[in-house]
């Protein structure tokens, strides 16, 4: 479901930390979390200024994450600028825990769109094929991995079957998307990220994220907490 532009913290987090392991890698694993997860809040903030500190007028949205114990994602609510809800994802596994299909419903429990997943003999998942509520295709994504399992690329297609996004990941040594560039159509490049973590729980996942664009302004500063099991 990555319709748009990925969200800040789907950057640093869905798209990082995969292992290579013989089995189907959780969400947690995906996501390079560390410990076992069941609930997780995130705090988008537009910058304030170039200051590192996040101001309350300035939220942009809230998300929340919901783990099951296997460690795969099942839920995310997503509420507006006034904490006011939005919109919800549902994720559904099979028994391997690969995820089989995805949701997205809004106000009153309207379904938006669908998504089905496919995976590679890695069990890394490779294509995201999206539908709108009658079952029509309207979006395509393809992830691509390095040797490491981590994912490097993401191209988005419409249901024309042309290129509309493409997404590029750099990763430090632990796993973790340092930077990120956006690109459009037409592979030009738009938009370059790069990504500090600060302030690490006592399983060492980071509570505090701060972006910046290609210039080395603040671009936005992301604030991230999370329950263990």
């Amino acid at each position: 479901m990555i319709a748009q532009k990925i969200p800040i913290i789907f950057i640093p987090l869905i798209l990082t930390g995969i292992l290579c392991v013989a089995q189907v890698k959780n969400d947690l694993l995906r996501q390079n979390i560390k410990g076992k997860v069941y609930h997780a809040v995130k705090w988008e903030y537009y910058a304030n200024g170039n200051s590192e500190k996040p101001k309350e007028k300035k939220l942009k949205r809230k998300t929340v994450y919901e783990f099951n114990e296997q460690g795969n994602l099942v839920r995310i609510t997503l509420y507006n600028s006034k904490n006011i809800f939005t919109e919800y994802y549902i994720y559904l596994y099979d028994e391997n825990g690969k995820r089989t299909i995805g949701y997205k419903y809004g106000y009153e429990e309207k379904l938006l769109d669908f998504d089905s997943s496919i995976y590679n003999e890695n069990n890394d998942r490779i294509k995201t094929k999206s539908f709108n509520p009658d079952g029509s295709l309207y979006e395509e994504t393809y992830m691509k991995y390095d040797n490491n399992g981590q994912v490097t690329e993401v191209l988005i297609y419409n249901d024309e079957n042309k290129l509309t996004s493409r997404y590029t990941f750099k990763h430090d040594a632990a796993g973790s998307v340092v930077e990120s560039d956006y690109h459009g159509k037409d592979s030009t490049l738009l938009e370059t990220y790069t990504y500090k973590y600060y302030d690490f729980d006592k399983k060492g996942n980071w509570r505090k994220l701060i972006t910046y664009n290609k210039n080395g302004v603040i671009n936005g500063i992301t604030i991230f907490r999370i329950e263990y099991y």
